[in-house]
């Protein structure tokens, strides 16, 4: 109130990111409670950019068959969608992929279309759902899958430009995820982290800079 000004739109365009991460997670809540129709009330009103984490929810509590039908759509979302589309159905095909790899039906389908995706997604995106995909896998039981698709990560921060304030935090899962994979380079990785850090401390901005650190920490600490 202290801030208001008068003008209604103003307010509600300042804060309708606030109110729409409150509605998807309430709509996420609704999906685990089981009241799927309450939750598609507060979905339809999301922007794309909250939406996401209601749909991977949904993937997680979806059929074999339903899997199948949003798996296909993936190559169209890539294909036509918004950034934030491409977003949300990379992050659901990984919760797919995680959930039916090993299903005797329909697994190497499963792979090969996540692998298609991921080739035509944003670099960005491609490390993102590669490692997040990765760590569903290995927190399995280390399938073989999964230490493929570590390595693939870390290629690809090797191959793509990527901001300081990204790639470190992403090196850092990397590391973490080697060590999971039993990689006996995760170690000399790890150490590379402050000095790549060190590196590049001038282009980050001094605030965002224990961010950063923090991630590397945690690499230190999952390595012992």
């Amino acid at each position: 109130q202290e801030g208001y000004d008068g003008d209604d739109e103003a307010v509600e365009g300042f804060q309708a990111w606030r109110r729409d991460r409150i509605r998807a997670k309430i709509a996420r809540a609704l999906l685990v409670l089981g009241e799927d129709e309450r939750a598609i009330e507060f979905e339809a009103l999301l922007e794309p950019s909250e939406r996401g984490m209601v749909e991977v929810v949904r993937a997680e509590r979806m059929s074999a068959e339903e899997a199948d039908v949003a798996l296909a759509n993936v190559a169209t979302v890539l294909a036509q969608g918004t950034l934030e589309d491409i977003r949300n159905a990379l992050q659901v095909g990984a919760v797919l992929a995680a959930r039916f790899h090993d299903d005797p039906a329909r697994g190497e389908k499963v792979k090969a279309t996540l692998e298609a995706a991921l080739v035509k997604g944003p670099a960005m995106f491609r490390v993102d759902t590669t490692l997040a995909l990765a760590e569903k896998l290995l927190a399995e039981g280390g399938s073989v899958w999964g230490q493929e698709l570590v390595r693939a990560g870390v290629a690809l921060l090797e191959e793509i430009p990527i901001a300081p304030e990204d790639d470190l935090p992403l090196r850092a899962r990397a590391v973490r995820l080697r060590h999971t994979a039993g990689d006996p380079g995760a170690q000399k990785a790890r150490d590379a982290l402050l000095g790549r850090f060190d590196s590049l401390r001038e282009e980050i901005i001094p605030m965002n800079q224990p961010d950063l650190l923090v991630p590397i920490a945690e690499a230190y600490a999952a390595l012992g």
